[in-house]
């Protein structure tokens, strides 16, 4: 008899399966799964930092609404768009020494976040002394872009 007859059949191994992954596997979830955690942290801290402007933003909207609606007039518009922007100073920029300003140092705190001659001339009628005077009237339509635009560039500033 033949030695090679009495030989079985070659049998091969079972073919490995998709459970565990391999160590390489396993290291490459990690560092997806560390990433996208990161990824959501960043989103979040942002999206909080930039909660305050956001709020701001939809304020001064709704006081521009409010003023064309008639429910405001103009020196209570400026009023509020001064508070405003005092406690976005505040709150979002931490800048607790500035809640004691007023007058001219507040206004000179205001104005250094404008570029333009135009919208700092806009802004000293709207925010300056003669608001506290009788019969004080500014032009809201003015007024309104450039405590935006303020806004805008306190929110570039604190990024």
């Amino acid at each position: 008899m033949d030695a090679l007859q009495q030989l079985r059949d070659l049998h091969l191994p079972p073919t490995p399966g998709w459970w565990p992954p391999a160590p390489g596997w396993w290291l490459l979830g990690c560092l997806t799964l560390g990433a996208v955690i990161w990824l959501i942290w960043r989103y979040r801290l942002r999206r909080q930092r930039r909660r305050p402007f956001r709020y701001a933003r939809s304020e001064l909207a709704r006081l521009g609404g409010d003023y064309r609606a008639g429910r405001l007039d103009s020196a209570a518009f400026a009023d509020a768009a001064n508070a405003l922007l005092k406690r976005l100073l505040i709150h979002a920029l931490n800048r607790p020494d500035l809640a004691a300003l007023g007058g001219a140092p507040w206004l000179a705190t205001v104005e250094a976040h404008i570029t333009d001659e135009q919208s700092r001339e806009v802004l000293r009628r709207g925010f300056g002394a003669a608001r506290f005077q009788p019969g004080f009237d500014t032009d809201v339509d003015a007024l309104e872009p450039v405590v935006r635009s303020v806004i805008q560039h306190l929110e570039a500033v604190a990024a």
